[in-house]
């Protein structure tokens, strides 16, 4: 889609629909980084309305365009980039899942087909800048750090702390990144309780907590941060 959204006089032409959105607020932040358009008065108008969409997206993007440049047309061409860089890092922890529970050569049968998924080629096309290739990198990563978990729970060696830090901290990017991330975190946090009951492994179930409560802490300031949405505190 080259010729759709990057023009020969230098414009950019986004998708149409949310990643047109996703940009007015990233630019938003890139010229005023590093706040973050919070109220919107051109959304519900003529009374305008509180953001409720997660920042993480929009304020990391304006954050990496500003290290290319200052101008409109950089942050453009970098927004535009986005979701085709992080579509294509999603493959790698799917390449390390199908190794860790198969082989290599499952991974990379896992990796190839999950690129090759139409909705998965939308999602990270070129100038898409909405969410969804964010989602399902962060998504790919949780599965695989469930996994691990899992797996240590059943005895594989490994160190459960810096597991648990890392699963801390994709739960909560994903909780700033899309509304619907507990369709992810919810079974998946499920399935480690389970299981660390069922076995009675009270060093795991400690360990879930902290991860639990440290996700908690590091998406509190954020969440005050934007404030009061539609519906209120």
């Amino acid at each position: 889609d080259f010729e759709r959204v990057l023009l020969p006089d230098g414009e950019v032409v986004f998708a149409v629909g949310d990643a047109f959105y996703h940009a007015r607020r990233a630019l938003y932040s890139f010229l005023e980084f590093p706040d973050l358009l919070r109220f919107d008065p051109c959304i519900n108008y003529p009374d305008g309305a509180r953001i409720p969409h997660p920042p993480l997206l929009d304020w990391t993007t304006a954050g990496v365009a500003r290290l290319f440049g200052s101008d409109v047309a950089t942050f453009e061409r970098v927004a535009a980039w986005v979701p085709v860089f992080l579509a294509s890092l999603s493959v790698f922890p799917i390449v390390a899942l199908g190794r860790w529970v198969a082989s290599v050569r499952v991974g990379l049968i896992a990796a190839a087909l999950y690129a090759l998924i139409p909705i998965c080629i939308n999602y990270g096309q070129l100038g898409n800048f909405d969410h969804h290739a964010l989602a399902g990198l962060l998504g790919s990563c949780l599965v695989l750090c469930f996994t691990r978990v899992l797996q240590l729970a059943a005895g594989r060696p490994g160190d459960l702390a810096t597991v648990m830090m890392l699963l801390a901290l994709l739960r909560a990017a994903m909780m700033l990144t899309w509304t619907g991330s507990l369709l992810y975190l919810l079974p998946g946090d499920a399935v480690l309780i389970w299981v660390a009951s069922s076995i009675g492994n009270a060093r795991l179930s400690r360990a879930l907590g902290l991860s639990a409560l440290a996700s908690t802490l590091l998406i509190l300031p954020i969440v005050a941060w934007m404030g009061d949405g539609a519906a209120g505190p």
